[in-house]
This record gives C-alpha cells, structure tokens and sequence, in this order.
C-alpha cells in the first residue's frame, strides 16, 4: 500500500509539473513570470502589448544563452515584442527580465509599472 502511494504521489508531481510548462504568474507588485518550453533553435515571440510614444520596454537582465533576445517595436509602432532564440543547438534553462511602463500622459511619469520574467526550458 505504501508503495502505491508513492507512486501515486510521484506521478501526480510529475503530472503537475509537467502541466505547468506554460503558466502565467502575477505577483503582488504587477511582476509577471512566463514559463514557457521552446525547442532548440526555434524562435519564441511575446506581445507585450501596446505602447504610447512615450512608453516602453527594454530588458534588464539579458539572458545567458541567446543568438537572439531583444525587444522591439512592431511597424505600426504601437504594439512592443519580445523576440528569443537560443544559442545554436543549446538544450537547457535561460531566463530574461523584461520592464515595461505605461501610463504616461507625455508630460508624467508612467504610473504602470510591470516586470516581466520569461524562464525558458529548451529542449531537443
């Protein structure tokens, strides 16, 4: 009977994490964390949604293992995208943190403050 439990206990773990390859977490302050699961050598986007002329976002804290992590503004110059590829054939864990501000009239600083946290799994 214990041993049953442990199983059981081991596959709903297993299940639980696996299920979670993709979740959205909003902390206290308006900081999000994305988890996503991408394949080695693809490129992964993120809308972070649309922007003022006077709003934005950048990174702050790059990412270890990339070709490609940048943010930009799409050509119609409102939405702002976040583009990764991993570095050439690399299998693991990277992690980027983006920080985006809106709310800003022109002449105030912005009063939407948000972080966001991408935490990648690559994988074959």
């Amino acid at each position: 009977m214990k041993q049953f439990l442990s199983a059981t206990a081991f596959v709903m773990c297993l299940l639980f994490t696996l299920g979670s390859c993709k979740i959205y977490d909003c902390g206290p302050s308006g900081d999000n964390t994305l988890y996503e699961t991408i394949h080695a050598n693809e490129t992964y986007t993120y809308d972070l949604g649309s922007f003022g002329r006077e709003e934005g976002a950048s990174i702050i804290r790059q990412a270890e293992h990339y070709r490609v992590s940048r943010v930009y503004r799409q050509h119609d110059g409102s939405s702002m995208i976040y583009e990764y590829k991993p570095e050439r054939d690399y299998l693991g864990v990277d992690e980027v943190e983006i920080h985006s501000e809106r709310g800003s009239d022109g002449a105030s600083q912005s009063d939407e403050i948000v972080n966001t946290t991408i935490r990648f799994r690559i994988i074959p």
